[in-house]
């Protein structure tokens, strides 16, 4: 058998200069045997070494893993929300971002170049129904209403001359028609006379022939002259329904320059809010540009947009929810913008109550557009467990706990989900984000 590995310490005392000799001198000197530990022996030690350790370590382990597991397991009852699984209505709905803005907006601009000359009302003013906003000095605008009228005058001058034009040519080929009408009626009676002496032996052959010829020849200066008229009848016609046409034209540009002399001051034609004028006295306004808004703030709409996946979904006529400080407003999409900005489709909602007393400008909302709904079917509240898609977990309560459970999902809104599979009407299941205990099986509930 191995003789066990020692040492031996020995302690002797000796006396040197300046030293106490009361204190003693330690030295050490290792004496170690000659004989070693078998291999074996070691390996048992070592082995043995290695089996505690790692048993610590797995004890460790476990008990951090249990005291983890214990404190996700319990969870107070106060801090989660619960909903019954039942029966019901559910709308199947997306949601899009939007806010409130006025029923009505009004840009006002100006009809003709003119300097702004005086200005009847400031921003945030109530203006009535038809009430002067502003005046405009149109006097440059007034050269070119005189240029107008002396186009008109032109235009009517050219066209009584073209009238009086074609009078006289539609005369002078009437008359013509009527010599060459006269003109071959004095041929056919030469030609009877002609054949009459050639009978009775005082003309020839000849003759009789020349004078035939004539005659053919005559009537076809008739024919074409004839032609020449139905055709002078139909482009005088034309011509004069042309000058007519860019009189008229004129015309109505001349009534129209009138009107706007006559909205120099440019006034409303609803009563409402003046949310912006251009006050600068003196500056120059082009025809056309916007010199003032109104507004009625009496009533509202809801301008949205969403992501143009749901392009095809997006029709007017949906109807819709719009939510506002929890408060929601029904309404129906009334227009749907065909331009896509930004990946966005802009579209607006029409309020049952578009004056409700919450709504306020730009007060930011959230729309639900109703695609379907659906009647008698399993559902259960929407709130933080369910992030979209067919399927979601839920943890259903059976007296103090509650158990894991995957459900298969169907249509949603803003207030409930549709359960196609996974949950029985009457359940209680827990409503609240669970994400943190969706590796558990099972959590015990407690009242503190």
């Amino acid at each position: 058998m191995a003789q066990p590995l020692y040492k031996t310490i020995r302690i002797t005392t000796k006396l040197s200069t300046g030293m106490n000799p009361s204190e003693p001198k330690i030295s050490y000197e290792d004496h170690q045997m000659d004989r070693s530990i078998s291999p074996a022996q070691l390996q048992r030690l070592r082995l043995r070494k290695g089996f505690l350790i790692g048993t610590s370590l797995f004890i460790f382990l476990i008990a951090i893993m249990g005291l983890r597991s214990f404190l996700r397991k319990r969870i107070d009852r106060s801090e989660l929300k619960f909903a019954i699984v039942e029966m019901g209505i559910v709308e199947n709905s997306f949601q899009a971002s939007g806010k409130v803005v006025p029923s009505f907006e009004q840009n006002l601009t100006s009809p003709l170049r003119g300097r702004i000359e005086k200005v009847h009302f400031n921003v945030g003013e109530e203006v009535p129904e038809g009430a002067s906003l502003l005046k405009l000095d149109v006097s440059e605008s007034k050269k070119e209403y005189v240029d107008l009228l002396d186009q008109l005058a032109v235009k009517k001058l050219n066209l009584a001359q073209t009238r009086s034009l074609q009078d006289k040519n539609l005369i002078d080929l009437e008359s013509s028609l009527e010599i060459d009408r006269l003109e071959l009626k004095n041929l056919q009676k030469q030609l009877e006379d002609e054949r009459y002496l050639e009978k009775i032996g005082g003309s020839t052959q000849e003759n009789v022939q020349q004078i035939q010829n004539k005659l053919l020849i005559q009537e076809k200066e008739l024919e074409k002259l004839s032609r020449n008229i139905q055709y002078q009848k139909a482009y005088n016609k034309t011509e004069l329904q042309s000058e007519e046409y860019n009189l008229a034209l004129l015309k109505r540009d001349v009534a129209s320059m009138q009107k706007k002399f006559s909205q120099a001051e440019v006034r409303t034609q609803r009563k409402g809010v003046l949310s912006y004028i251009n006050a600068n006295l003196g500056n120059w306004i082009n025809a056309g540009e916007v010199i003032a808004k109104l507004t009625d703030f009496s009533q509202f709409k809801v301008e949205a947009q969403v992501s143009t996946d749901f392009a095809e979904d997006l029709l007017p006529g949906l109807r819709a929810k719009v939510r506002i400080n929890k408060t929601d407003l029904d309404g129906i999409v009334s227009q749907v913008s065909p331009n896509v900005e930004g990946g966005s489709i802009k579209f607006w909602i029409q309020l049952d109550s578009s004056n409700h007393e919450l709504l306020r400008p730009n007060l930011s909302a959230e729309v639900y557009v109703i695609i379907s709904f659906k009647e008698n079917t399993l559902r259960v509240k929407n709130d933080a467990f369910y992030e979209g898609g067919k399927y979601a977990t839920v943890f259903v309560v059976e007296g103090d706990k509650a158990y894991r459970r995957e459900i298969l999902v169907g249509a949603s809104n803003f207030d409930y989900v549709e359960v196609l599979d996974g949950l029985s009407e009457g359940e209680h299941v827990i409503i609240s984000d669970m994400r943190e205990h969706e590796t558990l099986e099972e959590v015990i509930l407690e009242n503190k």
